[in-house]
């Protein structure tokens, strides 16, 4: 893509709050297993207001101010390669979402997928009229109506097969390299087996390396799982993407 992420006006939209926190601050992990209830769903900024952006343009605006939701927008447009029913589609994005909770659901982000043309809806055919199905005894049948389906677009399709899990991490460990060996030492913890905070907290919190500035755990298992290089499942564990560097 040409455009640049940061000349992106938000001032007609709900801002996100901002994902880097202040140079000494704590980031928290985000406890996915656990939050609290939501009185309401919150609204969400939608790039499919601005017209004048390309599909892709609008698909990676919306990804980069969900960060959270990404690697789950993306499953959803891989599982939408083959056209699904909404019934489909509901049940596999829960099912992303079962280890990640999220106050958006399955109907809101497949929406926000159809408005910023990732994904887009086929409708049934016709059944035909004056035949109505009859049984053996005259009587007509009363038949269920045929469900349309969801399928990835062109533009899902490439803006899927863009994202490059493997260099964003790359990226993230040049960007960060003084941190190079807590990132590693993090991956390589969570890979022999899964990890609670309090034991990622141990093993790095006291670290002197991070003391100036004061940086804990989360500081970076946020980064490394926005990376897709871990992720949630009751507790921390490092993905084949995080094992890639090992």
């Amino acid at each position: 893509m040409e455009f640049d992420l940061e000349d992106v006006e938000l001032d007609d939209y709900e801002e996100f709050e901002d994902d880097e926190p202040e140079e000494d601050e704590e980031e928290e992990v985000q406890q996915v297993g656990y939050v609290e209830e939501p009185e309401e769903e919150k609204e969400v900024w939608r790039p499919h207001r601005t017209p004048n952006w390309t599909d892709e343009e609008k698909i990676e605006i919306l990804v980069s101010k969900m960060p959270g939701r990404k690697k789950v927008l993306l499953q959803t447009i891989e599982f939408m390669r083959e056209p699904r029913t909404s019934s489909e589609c509901d049940k596999a994005i829960d099912g992303f979402q079962h280890d990640n909770y999220s106050v958006y659901s399955a109907v809101t982000l497949r929406r926000l997928l159809e408005e910023n043309g990732a994904i887009k809806y086929i409708a049934p055919q016709e059944r035909e009229q004056n035949k109505p199905a009859i049984d053996e005894d005259g009587n007509m049948i009363v038949t269920k109506a045929p469900e349309g389906k969801w399928v990835a677009t062109e533009a899902g399709i490439n803006y899927l097969e863009s994202v490059d899990r493997y260099q964003e991490l790359a990226d993230l460990l040049e960007m960060d390299a003084e941190y190079i060996e807590i990132y590693k030492r993090i991956l390589r913890f969570c890979a022999e087996e899964p990890r609670d905070k309090t034991e990622i907290d141990d093993l790095v919190d006291d670290d002197p390396l991070l003391q100036k500035p004061r940086r804990y755990s989360g500081y970076f298992v946020a980064r490394l799982e926005k990376c897709d290089a871990m992720e949630w499942k009751g507790d921390w564990i490092t993905t084949e993407v995080g094992k890639s560097i090992l």
